[in-house]
């Protein structure tokens, strides 16, 4: 773990990496129903439209609070030299106090304007409506950093990827002073908590009539604020 630990860095993706990440975020949430309602099947265009979508979201972001939302992390071979993307993240960090409005709407890859049924979309967006007023309800208009779309190639992980790209999120913003916050799976939990999130509410939602609950996390800057928005 160590030797993989000194070649690998984690840093904000470029244009050339979304098909990557999409196609590794599609092999992480394979047994999620709701993310093939959203980018249908892993077909080639399917990946490629979704990779164009993620390459959208960062760029918005980029652009509203200019700060990258999509993070690489790359391993490289110290013989060859050789690099391999083997996990991503998107952190979406908001510096500044945001309008009442901004914090309502849904995150640009939720809302799923591109789907094209509208009873298929309108499923979507019941699905993660309480995961949205999970957000306004903890972080409202507040600044904070709101990590989504956490994954790792499944033959690298347990060897410290997924901490790294977890890690990259929380030191900016504790750099900023700003609490960070996450749903995580049940599964996924433990691991947070060994980087210092604490659980402070829980989401219920469904899908298709399967119930479908995840903890809310947030880890707090050192200084202790944990002042609502």
């Amino acid at each position: 773990m160590h030797q993989v630990h000194s070649h690998v860095r984690v840093e904000p993706a470029q244009d050339a990496d979304f098909a990557q990440l999409a196609a590794i975020v599609a092999m992480c949430f394979s047994d999620m129903p709701v993310e093939t309602a959203i980018n249908g099947p892993p077909t080639s265009s399917n990946l490629e439209a979704t990779a164009q979508r993620y390459r959208h979201a960062d760029r918005l972001h980029r652009q509203q609070h200019a700060l990258p939302a999509a993070i690489k992390c790359v391993y490289t071979d110290p013989e060859s030299g050789d690099e391999t993307i083997v996990g991503t993240a998107q952190w979406y960090i908001f510096p500044r106090q945001r309008t009442a409005q901004d914090s309502a709407a849904p995150h640009y890859l939720l809302a799923c304007d591109w789907v094209n049924s509208g009873h298929e979309r309108a499923k979507i967006t019941n699905f993660f409506q309480p995961f949205l007023e999970g957000r306004v309800r903890w972080m409202g208009s507040s600044p904070h950093g709101t990590l989504m779309y956490l994954a790792v190639l499944p033959a690298w992980r347990r060897q410290g990827i997924a901490t790294r790209c977890v890690q990259w999120g929380l030191d900016r913003c504790q750099q900023l002073g700003i609490p960070a916050y996450l749903e995580a799976s049940d599964l996924g939990a433990p691991v947070y908590e060994k980087l210092g999130f604490k659980t402070v509410d829980r989401i219920e939602s469904e899908w298709e009539t399967i119930p479908c609950g995840c903890p809310i996390m947030i880890k707090y800057p050192a200084d202790g604020n944990q002042s609502k928005g």
